[in-house]
């Protein structure tokens, strides 16, 4: 509580030096947790906020591109609590793309009741502490590559955010090896603002990947690949 005081001084001497004003009406001093753009902020966690879950779970199938487009809108704020989000969705945001008009059939209604459940469901996110070393999980499908951003702060490892991003067409081609490096490089792209100083461990279930720096004919794509992933203390 002294340190919590403490930095309150500071901030509103900072104001008063600037000549800078805050309403007391909307100031929340001693809280242990707050609520803040759709979350719930708490000591080391982050959350989402409990009404927008409750929102989500009332959420009727859409029956509209106008209507998929919102809640596709809210559930990709929510992305980094999903695991696997881009490959959940993928039904959903093909949808959008179709030019012959909208038709909901089972497999939409399939994504749209998963990401619902994984949306009720999420899990709590640390906050990073960034003296410590981080942890990237990746993975590949034929659709999407995934990653979980993690750190061990004394209760083993523990999920920061979760990231997907669906493939490309011409992705879609690329062999598991490469696609495997892709979800490594966007990772890292990702959340370069987290690794650029610390050291990072990269977890895949790909194993041929552990001898990618020491492979004696790279392509031109997986040349640029090496190059990029040089600038970061990268343990794979």
């Amino acid at each position: 509580l002294d340190e919590h005081v403490h930095h309150i001084r500071q901030v509103l001497t900072r104001l008063r030096q600037h000549r800078l004003f805050v309403k007391q009406t909307k100031c929340e001093f001693a809280r242990s947790s707050i609520p803040f753009l759709g979350h719930i902020i708490s000591h080391n966690q982050l959350s989402m906020d409990p009404s927008k879950v409750k929102a989500v779970q009332d959420w009727k199938p859409p029956t509209s591109i106008k209507e998929l487009q919102a809640f596709l809108g809210l559930a990709n704020y929510y992305r980094k609590f999903i695991q696997h989000f881009a490959a959940i969705t993928s039904p959903l945001s093909n949808l959008l793309r179709k030019t012959e008009g909208f038709h909901w059939g089972p497999d939409e209604d399939k994504a749209f009741e998963a990401i619902k459940q994984a949306l009720t469901s999420s899990p709590t996110l640390a906050l990073p502490n960034a003296s410590l070393p981080y942890t990237i999980w990746t993975d590949a499908s034929s659709v999407a590559t995934g990653a979980i951003l993690c750190q061990d702060q004394g209760h083993g490892l523990q999920p920061l955010a979760f990231d997907s991003r669906k493939l490309k067409p011409a992705e879609c081609n690329y062999a598991t090896h490469d696609r495997e490096m892709l979800a490594i490089v966007h990772a890292i792209k990702k959340w370069r603002c987290y690794v650029h100083m610390q050291p990072v461990t990269v977890l895949t279930d790909h194993c041929t990947l552990q001898h990618f720096k020491t492979q004696p004919h790279l392509t031109p794509r997986q040349a640029r690949w090496m190059e990029y992933l040089e600038q970061y203390p990268l343990a794979l």
